[in-house]
């Protein structure tokens, strides 16, 4: 969280202003005597003036002088406090809530991101990681050769790298990230360059993706799929759960001591399936899109509903619905206190702990493939932004920020609120 607003110093008194209270003068009882003057006392009385002119001009330098510091001061106060760009909420005027966007480039030769959003970057707090596929290393498949690019530097290089979306993760404070390469039949996982699991490869397809590697490095997670069948969830190559059918999906905590997943589970001998939400082993009711708090006490999920709406749950609880309109997609957030925002882009809406905020109907489009509804929300609820970005054959991009319209520089790859701090990550060309 940025650091609040300075003060101003307290200026310095002028000398040359008395703010405190004056006694009146005593009236004097002695009549005046007047005097005629002689020719020594008309010299000390010309004597006497020059030293009142004196002492004048000597105040007025004094006072002169002090104004000046003064304003000197005013002047560099004023030049340091304007240094940055804020954004205040029109909701409230204060300084200490303002919006400090804080962009976040990320140089590559070949935008990614007008092909696969989503899984051009991960990023958290100012860092990023992504595979720069561009003059790919191996010709033979797509699923393989690039440079794995942290925070600017190439870290990895090579035509046995994992390029898919499932294959590389950052942790959520930035600090390790985690990849893969295929060895023939292994899968190799990496945490930080360094090998720590191998995975036999059974399916002719890559069986294995990267969920989550934790904020030390030290634990990391995946899941394994052969032919979809007898999938599951590891943790540290030890089983966390099992299942007979698909699992679509798993987002972890911080430390990866909880989770949550979207898993598919027989009904019947027909073949008949629903989509549910695992929490930590256990089955918490339908849903087809889940996350989880930082610390792994809360959870968010998009439950099963109908054609025209969706239920929207925290922690087992529906709080809400959100409308589904094909091609486009609703986000959800849920932090560690419990609160929860999600979007309603069918209803043109934005749902922040029950209380909803009406967005421009321009929001979204149906853009399909390539094309990112971004949103995020920053810990207090105090600040939320949205936008309909189209990278592919597009009009350029909408952002909306607490209320009104802003302009975003660049083509943005994702948003992401740290306190009052908008980390907005661009790509370079």
């Amino acid at each position: 969280m940025k650091p609040g607003e300075k003060q101003n110093p307290t200026a310095e008194p002028n000398p040359n202003i008395v703010t405190g209270k004056q006694e009146a003068p005593t009236p004097s009882t002695t009549q005046p005597t007047v005097n005629t003057p002689t020719p020594t006392d008309k010299s000390h009385k010309r004597g006497a003036i020059i030293a009142v002119v004196i002492l004048v001009l000597i105040l007025v330098a004094s006072g002169a002088f002090a104004l000046y510091r003064h304003n000197h001061k005013a002047k560099s106060v004023v030049a340091s406090s304007t240094a940055k760009t804020l954004i205040t909420s029109p909701t409230s005027p204060a300084t200490s809530n303002a919006v400090n966007i804080d962009y976040i480039t990320i140089p590559t030769g070949v935008n990614e991101s007008q092909n696969y959003p989503m899984d051009s970057a991960q990023t958290a707090l100012g860092h990023y990681v992504y595979i720069d596929t561009s003059g790919s290393l191996n010709k033979s498949t797509t699923e393989l050769g690039g440079k794995l690019i942290y925070d600017g530097q190439t870290v990895y290089s090579g035509s046995d790298l994992a390029t898919g979306g499932d294959s590389y993760v950052i942790s959520q404070n930035g600090l390790h990230y985690a990849y893969m390469k295929y060895d023939n039949s292994t899968a190799n996982i990496y945490v930080d360059n360094k090998l720590v699991q191998s995975v036999p490869n059974q399916s002719p397809s890559y069986a294995v993706s990267l969920y989550a590697v934790s904020n030390n490095g030290q634990e990391y997670a995946y899941g394994y799929s052969p032919g979809f069948q007898d999938t599951a969830i590891y943790k540290d190559g030890s089983v966390l759960y099992k299942n007979t059918s698909s699992i679509f999906s798993a987002a972890f905590s911080d430390n990866l001591s909880h989770y949550v997943a979207i898993v598919q589970i027989p009904t019947g001998p027909n073949g008949n399936v629903t989509e549910d939400i695992i929490k930590d082993g256990a089955n918490v009711g339908a849903g087809d899109q889940a996350f989880i708090s930082p610390n792994g006490s809360h959870y968010i999920a998009l439950g099963n509903g109908t054609n025209t709406s969706t239920a929207v749950v925290v922690d087992g609880k529906t709080v809400g619905t959100a409308g589904v309109t094909s091609g486009v997609g609703n986000s959800t957030i849920v932090n560690d206190n419990g609160s929860y925002a999600f979007t309603d882009f069918t209803n043109h809406l934005v749902n922040i702990n029950g209380t909803v905020h009406a967005i421009p109907t321009t929001l979204p489009d149906n853009c399909g493939q390539g094309c990112v509804n971004l949103f995020a929300v920053n810990q207090t609820d105090t600040h939320y932004i949205v936008g309909d970005y189209k990278p592919v054959g597009g009009n350029g991009a909408v952002w909306y920020m607490d209320g009104k319209s802003i302009k975003l520089n660049g083509d943005i790859e994702g948003l992401e609120f740290n306190g009052n701090t908008l980390y907005v990550y661009k790509w370079s060309n």
